[in-house]
């Protein structure tokens, strides 16, 4: 478009207010160009700018001329001037770049440049570059004035308000042919204030002041796909229409698609799938093209139904209802209790259907009822008076006691069975059993007629119950039962005969055959049976009889093996007692039935001796040999075996045996043995050898069964006979004496019935695989969950398994990230390690389920080498105690410790024993990322071979507390790095102690402490650090920090002309003690002297 119309023609004069869209606006319309180059760093430079533009506006609102500066003054270009503000604070510098005037001369064209520069900073300026046009006219020639004031809504390619006057005597104006310009919308036509619409390029007929207005507009219209994911939408919601500045209306909600078991909502529609910008149906409509939107949603949770428990006619013991979570174990269930009924589990039908119990996974997607089902309980009825095996019957509840015994007694009418001896319910066959414990049933008996019966014990001169005759009632046909034993005061009752000498004896099963009363009589014994003991010998003789108040008479001889005869017999078998001959007469106060011993010269005595038979290998608890002297008239010694037995790591005590090569024990601890007089026997121990399970994590067939689908594992000594699915042999030579069935998700590991399964020597990855390393250290987490025990929840009978020989456990439950969950988390290891002489490396990594581990008094670290990553990603970890743990005389190797805590995102407490870690030369990682972990003792740390404690307490970002480190030794660390990045809880640190004089890399060593108040590193040497790069960054909260002369900024230790990398303290200025402020964030490089604090604020104020 020209810029001035023909002579004659058309004169314009232009108002602009000027706003800035950005850094630089523009506008075009012919009369002048407005350019500004704004280039805003901060506040200062936004005030900068602003100043520039008012100064331009100033002078282009009145005609060249402001605050006694005049344009028109101006008439070559190139020429620089002063403008002053009204306020005389700020000067402006114009530069006129050129003067041009139009080609009808009737217009003086100015292109200038304003520049300000704000006294604080020269850097920062603002700038206008424009063009200023001036009237040329010379004033004779009169013109009439009309004028259009344009008013934009929408936006304009220069200002608004827009004002044109015109001169001329032509009414007829041509509207503008450019227009606004509005986002989302196209430009229609202007509105007259009489309610006329123009296009652009329209003719218009002027009056003195006519206002157009952009009223008409046209919003775009936008198309918005819907995309529901792997949801559910029908294909024809799928696609709205909007337009600008419209809303987004009724957007559809789109199902959450089909999962069983699981929920989820639906959280929106949003600008990307995940993440992103949520639109709601009442946003306004922003968007300049078509859009895309994508449904999100919650994650998938597992539903909740609830469970009706009906026990009737039984009883609920507590709540009969219980909320369930899909594919989770029922979890704890009620009982139910019902007279005369044994509970028999809760089942899914009235009757039959199926067994729910504790562990059964959840599969309902709906509410359940469950039904008690009961087990009639069988009682024992005990039947008195009825022979012992035919006695007890088994009866059930609920049920007819059936057929019941019939007691036959002489002399008695059986009258039935009651329920007490006297009184008491009469049982029938019939009768309904209603007990509910064992039962005893008496017989009712009548008794026929009675016989009197005379006991007679005076005429042998005796007595029965203190009298010499009693008399008693019996049952012609019966037994005469029990009678009462009659007394004498020497001899012993032989029992009551039908006549007072001879006769026959009466036995308490004599059935009465005399009709009338009758007598029977006490008999006594006065002859007694001598027996004789030879005491080891031999004797011809074994008893004689003798009468009382009469002589022994002759008496035998008793001989040893050896020839040697008895010289007497004594009432002792020691001969301490009464030495009885042929003449002595048997007249003692109590006589009775006796035995009298061989007493023969004293003389020898035997041992027993005991062997290991173990090859020379290491035997412990043998038993003491033994010795005996002789017993006098024994040709052999008795010895009690020692019930002390030997053990053989890998073998089982089966007992003693007299020869070296038995396979079957001649004696057990506790036996007996005699040892011929004057010899010595030696037995030999019996070993069995326990069966060993094979090496590493080869004893797991992965042909017959795959590890990630088992969730729990019973170990047992003895052969299993349970239901399974497959089978392998698990031992070492394939033999079968261990085994391993596969029932369902349940491994069971029997062995042979032994008394236990020895570990292999090599237990590593044995709850894990082989090649775990590799697929962790390519990333291959896939594969390494595919292959690992991930789904292990329980470990049953752990101590059936026999460590005692093991002396490697690496990555021994790697991998078992479900371990402990049937055990709220816990894991108890109590397995013996005595042994292991190297790697418990990676023992528990990723067992990320554990809460709590805790360590038996079997578990030794004693010669332990390797503990790196041993409890790396145990995510669920929270309490940890390791006091038993012993590291005394050096047993880690140099970094046998790296990485040992990694991971432990939740662990809290940490128990650490005394020398921890000695031998240890690297800590690198060892509480990396630890995150909740709040505080650690590093007192009982043993740092003398320390090396390397780079990213140690990397990440521990609730750590607010490191103990004392007065004696942490880091005199040969070599490499801080990272050692307390992200530390972000710490406040305070006082590491003065540290030697840091062989140091090269204290990358990032603080970077991140962002609490960080106070920090004391006076002890620092850097002299040797090559890279001290990001040292000190994202502080924000240093107060002060104290700094020693041989601290440098530099990490080469040579200053900025090295090589090396660099850090700064965060923010300046710094102050000292005495006031003086330091305005560098490298306080006193290089002329620090002495130890010195610097503070963020001057303490002296």
């Amino acid at each position: 478009m020209r810029l001035i119309k023909e002579r004659g023609m058309t004169v314009v004069e232009i108002v602009v207010s000027i706003a800035i869209l950005g850094l630089v606006s523009t506008g075009v319309m012919g009369f002048f160009t407005d350019s500004f180059e704004v280039q805003a760093r901060s506040q200062q430079m936004a005030k900068a700018q602003k100043i520039a533009e008012e100064t331009f506006e100033k002078l282009n609102d009145n005609k060249g001329v402001y605050n006694g500066f005049k344009l028109s003054d101006i008439k070559e270009a190139n020429v620089e001037r002063s403008v002053t503000l009204d306020n005389d604070k700020y000067e402006c510098k114009l530069l006129v770049n050129a003067i041009d005037t139009d080609e009808d001369n009737e217009w003086v064209i100015y292109d200038v440049t304003i520049n300000v520069n704000l006294e604080s900073d020269k850097s920062i300026i603002g700038v206008v570059n424009s063009t200023i046009i001036l009237d040329n006219w010379d004033g004779n020639e009169a013109r009439e004035s009309f004028t259009i004031e344009y008013v934009v809504k929408g936006y304009w390619i220069h200002p608004n308000p827009y004002r044109l006057s015109y001169y001329t005597d032509d009414t007829k104006i041509t509207i503008l042919e450019d227009v606004p310009t509005r986002p989302g919308y196209d430009f229609v036509a202007w509105m007259s204030d009489d309610g006329v619409s123009y296009e652009p390029g329209a003719e218009f007929q002027g009056s003195e002041y006519t206002v157009l207005t952009d009223d008409i507009w046209k919003a775009h219209e936008f198309t918005v796909t819907l995309n529901p994911g792997d949801g559910e939408l029908d294909e024809s919601k799928r696609e709205i229409k909007v337009i600008y500045d419209g809303t987004y209306g009724d957007l559809p909600t789109p199902g959450v698609g089909d999962n069983p078991g699981y929920t989820r909502e639906f959280k929106g529609w949003y600008t990307e799938e995940e993440g992103g910008e949520k639109r709601n149906p009442g946003d306004t409509v922003k968007i300049t093209k078509d859009e895309e939107l994508y449904a999100q949603y919650t994650p998938w949770v597992p539903c909740q139904y609830e469970v009706t428990f009906h026990a009737e006619p039984g009883t609920i013991i507590g709540s009969d209802t219980k909320i369930v979570t899909y594919d989770k174990p029922y979890g704890e269930l009620p009982s139910a209790k019902r007279t005369g009924y044994n509970f028999d589990g809760w089942h899914t039908a009235l009757e039959g259907g199926t067994e729910v119990t504790s562990d059964t996974i959840v599969t309902i997607t709906a509410k359940q009822d469950l039904y008690a089902h009961w087990e009639a309980k069988q009682f024992t009825v005990t039947f008195v008076g009825i022979p012992v095996g035919n006695n007890t019957k088994i009866v059930t509840y609920d049920k007819p006691y059936g057929e019941l015994p019939v007691v036959e007694k002489t002399g008695y009418n059986f009258d039935g069975w009651y329920t007490a001896p006297e009184g008491g319910e009469k049982i029938e066959p019939t009768t309904i059993v209603k007990i509910t414990a064992d039962q005893t049933l008496y017989p009712r008996l009548e008794a026929k007629d009675k016989i009197a019966l005379t006991l007679d014990a005076g005429s042998n001169g005796g007595t029965v119950n203190g009298s010499t005759s009693e008399v008693l009632q019996v049952t012609f046909g019966e037994p005469y039962g029990t009678l009462p034993d009659a007394e004498h005061h020497l001899h012993d009752f032989k029992g009551w005969y039908t006549a007072a000498k001879g006769g026959t004896k009466i036995e308490k099963t004599t059935e009465v055959s005399n009709e009338n009363a009758h007598t029977i009589y006490a008999q006594f014994d006065d002859e007694y049976t001598v027996k004789f003991d030879a005491n080891g010998g031999s004797c011809d003789v074994t008893s004689i009889e003798v009468k009382y108040e009469n002589t022994y008479g002759t008496l035998p001889v008793a001989k040893l093996p050896d020839g040697t005869l008895n010289t007497s017999w004594n009432t002792d078998k020691e001969g301490n007692g009464s030495t009885i001959t042929s003449s002595t007469i048997y007249n003692v106060d109590d006589p009775k039935d006796h035995t009298l011993y061989a007493i023969y010269p004293k003389k020898g005595g035997a041992n027993l001796e005991y062997n290991a038979n173990a090859n020379g290998n290491k035997v412990t608890d043998m038993p003491d040999n033994q010795s005996a002297t002789w017993v006098m008239g024994d040709d052999k010694v008795e010895f009690d075996i020692s019930n002390q037995k030997p053990k053989w790591a890998g073998n089982i005590f089966k007992g003693w045996a007299t020869t070296s090569d038995a396979k079957e024990p001649n004696y057990k601890s506790g036996d007996k043995i005699t040892v011929a007089n004057g010899n010595t026997t030696t037995l030999y121990a019996v070993w069995e050898g326990i069966p060993v399970l094979a090496q590493k994590d080869t004893w797991f067939d992965t042909t017959k069964a795959n590890r990630k689908n088992i969730t729990k594992i019973s170990i047992q000594d003895a052969p299993y006979n349970g239901a399974y699915q497959n089978s392998w042999p698990a031992d070492v030579e394939k033999s079968g004496s261990i085994k391993c069935y596969v029932n369902g998700t349940n491994l069971i590991i029997a062995g042979n019935g032994s008394g236990s399964i020895m570990a292999n020597k090599n237990a590593n990855y044995m709850f894990s695989y082989q090649d775990m390393e590799i697929d962790i250290a390519k990333e291959k987490f896939d594969e390494f969950n595919a292959k690992s025990f991930i789904n292990l929840k329980k470990i049953d009978g752990l101590d059936s398994i026999d460590f005692s020989n093991t002396t490697n456990v690496y990555a021994l439950f790697a991998g078992c990230k479900k371990l402990g969950e049937l055990d709220n988390g816990n894991l108890v290891v109590n397995i013996n390690t005595s042994n292991v002489k190297s790697g418990m490396s990676q023992m528990f990594r990723y067992c990320e389920t554990l809460k709590t581990i805790t360590f038996g008094e079997n578990f030794k670290t004693d010669g332990a080498t390797l503990m790196s990553f041993m409890f790396a990603n145990c995510t669920s970890l929270e309490t940890l105690d390791l006091s038993s743990f012993n590291f005394e005389d050096d047993p880690v190797y140099d970094d046998g410790m790296n990485s040992m805590f990694q991971g432990c995102s939740s662990l809290t407490k940490i128990e650490l024993p005394e020398n921890f870690g000695e031998g240890s030369n690297s800590y690198a990682s060892m509480f990396y990322g630890c995150e909740k972990l709040e505080s650690i003792n590093l007192a009982n740390f043993d740092t003398s071979k320390l090396k390397n404690t780079e990213i140690m307490f990397c990440d521990c970002k609730s750590l607010t507390s490191i103990g004392d480190i007065s004696n942490f030794d880091t005199s040969k660390v070599i490499y801080m790095k990272n050692m307390f990045r992200n530390c972000a809880s710490l406040t305070s640190l006082d590491l003065s102690s540290f030697d840091t004089s062989n140091v090269l890399n204290m990358y990032d060593m603080f970077n991140g402490c962002k609490a960080l108040k106070s920090l004391n590193i006076s002890s620092f040497n850097t002299k040797k650090v090559n890279n001290i790069g990001d040292m000190f960054v994202d502080m924000g909260s240093l107060e002060q920090i104290r700094l020693g002369p041989n601290f440098t900024f530099y990490g080469d230790g040579v200053g900025p002309e090295g090589k090396g990398t660099s850090c700064n303290l965060p923010l300046k200025p710094w102050f000292k003690e005495d006031g003086t402020q330091i305005n560098s964030t490298k306080p006193e490089e290089g002329t620090r002297k002495e130890e010195t604090t610097y503070y963020k604020t001057n303490p002296q104020q």
